[in-house]
């Protein structure tokens, strides 16, 4: 495959190569072709050989056919219609629309693109050797998605590789190697200095400096260090600490005045002891050893202040906000909102553990998990159990799966027998998968299954997968090898046919059927037969016309 890629809903007159825009058709964002220079709806490049999950594009089976599902190149390297209309095209040059409905051109103005070029065009050819390369491997695929590829058939159009990446260009600018934008032709920057008359509306404005010639308006202002000769607010907020040579003000409120009162008392006290000492003083002491402490008074005043006296608080409430920097101890706490831990960590609802930005780690320094009173359990070496059903809508990858014999038996171990494993949908294993008896209502894919039955009648019992014999024989259908002349064979449930590979096939041969089975009145007969070659085996086709839900076995014969 060329490219990883995408379906989408479409006009329906879609080609491989074709250059589209999306456009809104009746209410329906639909792909049409591109239609003029520099389209700014350009969207993309009608992928050749596409690939997705499961070897279909993304998005494949969720379009209506009546809706054209059509598969648009993701990323990789997609076959385009290009024009010389705008000059030569070289390696590496940026692609938009052109004025051709569906074909690129080289773009040398700012606007969208639909990718690079890798292969040069001159006009001189229709198709080039890499595209056609890949049409060829298109046309060997067994699934093909969009329209079969067509030749150009106008003049100065043709068909190179481009590698698809659909964004906005501007070839006049560009960044030199200080980081710094730049004029392309002259290396001078551009936007040293930004005049706005109005105002600059931005989510992040990194700068080095702002000039404002009047002021300054914001919400809310964030940085490590404000510089300013004078600062005037109505109101101020400062969660951590405050720190001024001088502070002026005609009040200043707080909401503990405990340090203030003890202060005041320790300073009326001193003066008060002071004035007494004056009475019977010879001489008058100063003023400034009137009102002082001393140092050993002063850390008890600090060392008093830091202590909060909780024994007689029943309760508190605060109506704005409360900052703990220290260790705090709770015997029972209420929240009625939120809790967050650590700006990432947040307890919400109730019921609901997020972590914004992360992931959050359970029992990370060991120990197990036990979750809804034992409906799960996690040990500390990482082994599960769960007591009820477990459902999964994803995928289930396993190195190895063992079921349990029932509690009554007498051993009880793991992989000591076989038990039940029921699995709803598609079975898939690039390994062995062994079962004494197996019951699948979906589809059973492998690399080779070999199965255990009595084909007495043939020399060989492998049962070959659908994507193998479709690759073998063209034919997607079950199938058996065997190098016998007779031998019994199955159309398993959910199928009309299956692929028998037998070298004794010849166009001279006749092939007898007898079914063995129910068939609903319905005819066995011989679809298709093939000689053996060189190259490939040979083989014949069972087939019926109507879809059982039981398997259909029969014997067959090959004779001249």
């Amino acid at each position: 495959p060329g490219d990883i890629a995408e379906a989408y809903r479409s006009e329906g007159n879609l080609k491989p190569g074709d250059i589209v825009s999306y456009k809104n058709i009746n209410g329906k964002p639909t792909l049409t072709k591109s239609s003029k220079k520099y389209e700014s709806e350009l969207f993309g490049i009608v992928s050749t050989f596409p690939v997705g999950q499961f070897g279909k594009p993304l998005a494949y089976d969720s379009i209506s056919p009546q809706d054209f599902p059509t598969a648009i190149g993701l990323t990789g390297k997609v076959p385009a219609l290009v024009s010389t209309e705008n000059g030569n095209i070289e390696v590496g040059d940026p692609l938009t629309s052109s004025s051709i409905a569906g074909v690129a051109m080289k773009s040398t103005l700012p606007g969208k693109i639909i990718g690079y070029a890798l292969e040069p065009y001159d006009g001189s050819y229709k198709v080039s050797n890499e595209v056609r390369f890949q049409e060829e491997e298109r046309r060997k695929a067994i699934m093909k998605f969009n329209n079969d590829p067509q030749d150009p058939q106008q003049n100065g159009v043709g068909k190179i590789l481009v590698y698809t990446n659909t964004t906005y260009h501007d070839p006049t600018i560009n960044f030199n190697e200080e980081g710094i934008l730049v004029d392309r032709a002259t290396g001078k920057a551009i936007y040293n200095e930004i005049s706005l008359k109005s105002r600059l509306v931005s989510p992040v404005v990194e700068t080095n400096n702002i000039i404002a010639q009047n002021k300054v308006t914001s919400p809310i202002v964030e940085t490590d260090q404000l510089i300013a000769k004078n600062i005037k607010s109505e109101d101020a907020t400062v969660s951590g600490t405050l720190y001024a040579d001088k502070i002026v003000s005609n009040e200043i409120v707080t909401n503990k005045v405990t340090l203030v009162e003890r202060i005041q008392e320790i300073v009326k006290k001193t003066v008060v002891e002071d004035q007494t000492q004056e009475l019977y003083a010879t001489t008058t002491p100063s003023a400034s050893d009137s009102a002082s402490l001393s140092y050993d008074e002063l850390m008890t005043l600090i060392n008093e202040s830091k202590k909060e006296d909780t024994t007689n608080i029943d309760s508190q409430s605060f109506a704005g906000d409360v900052y703990v920097f220290g260790k705090t101890n709770l015997a029972d706490a209420f929240v009625t909102g939120t809790i967050t831990q650590g700006v990432t960590l947040q307890i919400t609802n109730g019921n609901s553990i997020n972590v914004l930005n992360g992931t959050l780690y359970l029992q990370s320094l060991g120990g197990g998990i036990d979750i809804a009173d034992g409906s799960l359990t996690i040990d500390s070496l990482g082994n599960s159990r769960f007591t009820g059903n477990v459902n999964i809508l994803g995928e289930l990858t396993v190195n190895t799966i063992s079921t349990q014999e029932p509690e009554s038996s007498p051993s009880g171990n793991l992989a000591s027998g076989f038990g039940k494993l029921l699995i709803k949908g598609d079975v898939y294993t690039e390994g062995s998968l062994a079962a004494r008896s197996a019951s699948i209502s979906g589809q059973l894919i492998a690399d080779s299954l070999k199965l255990s039955s009595d084909y007495s009648a043939t020399d060989s019992g492998l049962i070959i997968a659908s994507a193998q014999t479709a690759t073998s024989s063209g034919i997607y259908a079950p199938g058996i090898k065997t190098n016998g002349t007779t031998g019994v064979g199955v159309i398993p449930s959910g199928e009309t046919e299956v692929v028998i590979f037998n070298n004794n096939v010849s166009n001279s041969k006749l092939i007898y059927l007898t079914p063995t089975s129910e068939t609903g009145n319905k005819v066995l007969y011989v679809k298709s037969k093939k000689e053996k070659t060189d190259l490939e085996d040979g083989f014949f086709t069972v087939a019926i016309d109507t879809l059982f839900t039981t398997d259909i076995s029969f014997n067959w014969w090959i004779i001249n």
